[in-house]
């Protein structure tokens, strides 16, 4: 009996892009993000579950010209009629948020607002975004430096209606061998306080440290690597709050042969412990895309093989972490996989995926899935190590 189901593919838009986003905003009810060639415009949709499937409204452009780069834009969830998207415009090679209200399945959207302004270097890269509570948004963003001189930024803007009404500094994230680089995400723990996991320069190593907000100026406590003894560079980053005091992250090991790893890590303060280290599938090359919260005892991750993109429904106890099996979730046939998805949790437990096809031809897809699990199917579990 597999854990997890998934519904049949459902398309959004034709032609090739860049990396996706999605968020849940409310019962069976989530919000796409996506980039569509050859206008380079960034657009929002709703998508709906009902009847066994999904069904999406007008799709509304946040951005007319996105920069070109694999992931030009984050979004993320501020209510279930309100969403915030953080992007990066190719006209002036700049980050700008913007506030979108839903009715029904429009989504209406406010002035763009910049959010870096005194970013140094061109093309920055890789945004990231979520909510720290019901009016402030955390964004994290890469400057354009080169390899050995890039650094990662955060700051915290107020939302006011479709509006964002403030802006709070720029702080470089922490400067862990000196530089930062962008590819970091962070998750709400409680309101005005956030984990996040992020990388060194050059990729050698994964760090995580707990953040606090006062206003909309950030602060952060110890940074410490999610594993010291990791043989090698590390990429591919996750997390996901399990509860106000834990958070699960992954990371890709290069030194373990392209192994997606896992841990569970205690929060006491603004201290972060790190427990076990798992290998999600510890006899095959493995990319984790996504972890996803369930519920306070269960998440969710999508990864991906040289065979194909596959799910795995997890249950954690303490910092112990039992792995079910590989349920699939997309084959690789002729070329063609799932590239840079995104995953988001509609209620009923139903978690959505949003990916584009690695062929020409292929467009954005969306499936749902349908936990069946009763109890966790444990026949091939992973390995902790």
């Amino acid at each position: 009996m597999a854990d997890i189901t998934w519904s049949a593919d459902y398309p959004i838009g034709a032609g090739r892009g860049r990396t996706p986003s999605c968020c849940e905003i409310g019962d069976n009810k989530s919000v796409l993000f996506y980039y569509q060639p050859p206008l380079q415009a960034g657009w929002g949709v709703v998508g709906t579950i009902a009847g066994g499937a999904i069904s999406y409204g007008v799709p509304s452009a946040f951005c007319v010209d996105c920069y070109p780069v694999v992931d030009p834009f984050s979004g993320c969830r501020i209510g279930d009629d309100k969403v915030f998207v953080v992007y990066l415009d190719n006209a002036d090679d700049n980050y700008y948020g913007r506030v979108g209200i839903i009715t029904g399945t429009t989504i209406a959207w406010g002035p763009a607002v910049e959010l870096f302004a005194t970013i140094p270097n061109n093309e920055p890269l890789h945004p990231s975004c979520f909510a720290v509570s019901s009016d402030k948004i955390v964004t994290f963003a890469e400057d354009g430096g080169f390899i050995g001189s890039k650094k990662g930024y955060f700051t915290v803007c107020r939302i006011a209606g479709n509006n964002i009404s403030g802006v709070g500094p720029m702080t470089q994230l922490p400067p862990v061998g000196g530089n930062r680089t962008p590819r970091s995400i962070g998750v709400r723990l409680v309101d005005d306080k956030f984990a996040a996991i992020v990388t060194d320069d050059f990729f050698n190593n994964v760090h995580v440290f707990v953040g606090t907000v006062a206003g909309l100026t950030p602060s952060y406590g110890a940074v410490i690597d999610v594993d010291p003894l990791a043989w090698g560079t590390c990429h591919m980053l996750g997390i996901e709050a399990m509860s106000s005091d834990k958070v699960v992250v992954s990371w890709g090991d290069i030194g373990m042969g392209d192994r997606g790893r896992l841990s569970i890590a205690t929060i006491s303060g603004t201290a972060i412990t790190m427990g076990g280290k798992y290998t999600i599938a510890p006899y095959i090359q493995s990319y984790i895309r996504n972890v996803l919260k369930i519920d306070d005892t269960h998440f969710l991750v999508l990864y991906r093989t040289p065979a194909g993109t596959y799910t795995r429904y997890c249950l954690v106890s303490g910092t112990q972490i039992t792995i079910g099996d590989a349920d699939l979730f997309y084959l690789d046939v002729g070329g063609d996989f799932t590239r840079d998805p995104d995953m988001a949790l509609v209620k009923h437990g139903r978690p959505i995926v949003v990916w584009y096809g690695n062929l020409a031809a292929t467009t954005y897809r969306t499936r749902y899935g349908g936990i069946t699990v009763a109890p966790l199917v444990t026949t091939n579990p992973a390995t902790r190590s």
